[in-house]
């Protein structure tokens, strides 16, 4: 008992942090997060397939409510994965701590209110394929 004591002793003066680990602590496996890794690849691959077919549906059919209600949700999800991995790359909260959360905030605050805003303009105006037909008219 008294060597085992010496040796974690020992070992915990090796350790930089100096605090002793269970072998158990370190064979537990990794917890699963289906936000991250693999799931979330799959998530915005179907995303970004999605975007041309609801484009070409929204220009060959013209205004449709439901590719308009489509548009107003997958297009607000694909701009935010993609400033989100531009956010990742470089405004990471490891280098930036609190700039970082702070843009991750300011990113979903912008997200969900485009996505608002396309809600309201899909239900109380003439709807996005409309609208994009008029600017481009003009």
């Amino acid at each position: 008992m008294a060597l085992r004591l010496l040796c974690q002793q020992r070992a915990a003066l090796g350790r930089p942090s100096g605090l002793l680990r269970p072998a158990a602590a370190a064979a537990a496996p990794a917890k699963v997060d289906k936000l991250h890794g693999a799931y979330h690849w799959d998530f915005e691959r179907a995303v970004a397939i999605a975007m041309p077919m609801l484009v070409a549906s929204a220009a060959i059919n013209g205004h449709n409510p439901v590719t308009d209600a489509l548009l107003g949700v997958v297009l607000p999800i694909h701009c935010h994965l993609g400033f989100d991995a531009c956010l990742m790359d470089y405004v990471h909260k490891r280098n930036f701590p609190v700039l970082g959360p702070a843009s991750k905030g300011a990113l979903w605050v912008a997200t969900l209110t485009v996505m608002y805003g396309c809600y309201r303009l899909n239900t109380e105006d003439i709807g996005m394929t409309e609208l994009v037909m008029k600017v481009w008219a003009a």
